[in-house]
């Protein structure tokens, strides 16, 4: 079978198109399993360590035991169809982790975006960014202090006081 194979030129073609199909699928389906593997249990990881977050429907006063307050909003960038979320977070916040790719600490009241809303905006460390709300279309411009490691979330990072200033 082998020889009748070979000899047949247009046999052979077939086949090894067909082996080259096949090896192509299957080189593909393992780099989609292990990258869906290292989102599951890596990537997520790199977001923060909540594990409920509560929205409230009006504005409380009282004083917050188990957990942290923090402003958030939706903002969108002028020529792309991805929005963002900006976040407020207080200083030395215990469920937002921001590490950087530089390696350097982040400083409360500065702007730090995430690896997946640079690349997805092509901002890098040190640019201006300028986005809008959506419902009041004001623009703000801010300067990216640095990027933070987390390919999972489009987002910006601020202090309390910056995000509610912006919102």
């Amino acid at each position: 079978k082998i020889r009748g194979l070979l000899l047949n030129p247009g046999r052979t073609i077939i086949a090894c198109l067909g082996l080259m199909i096949a090896g192509t699928s299957l080189i593909a389906g393992f780099v989609m399993k292990d990258s869906c593997e290292y989102i599951i249990e890596k990537g997520l990881e790199n977001a923060g360590s909540y594990q409920y977050q509560y929205y409230f429907t009006s504005p409380r006063s009282e004083e917050i035991e188990d957990g942290e307050p923090f402003v958030s909003g939706t903002f969108e960038v002028e020529g792309s169809d991805v929005s963002f979320g900006l976040s407020g977070i207080e200083e030395d916040s215990k469920f937002v982790n921001l590490n950087t790719v530089s390696g350097n600490d982040a400083e409360y009241g500065g702007y730090y975006m995430t690896m997946a809303a640079a690349t997805t905006y092509g901002v890098e460390a040190g640019d201006k960014f300028t986005f809008f709300n959506p419902a009041t279309m004001e623009k703000t411009t801010v300067t990216v202090s640095d990027i933070i490691d987390d390919n999972t979330q489009v987002a910006l990072y601020t202090s309390l006081d910056n995000a509610a200033e912006i919102l």
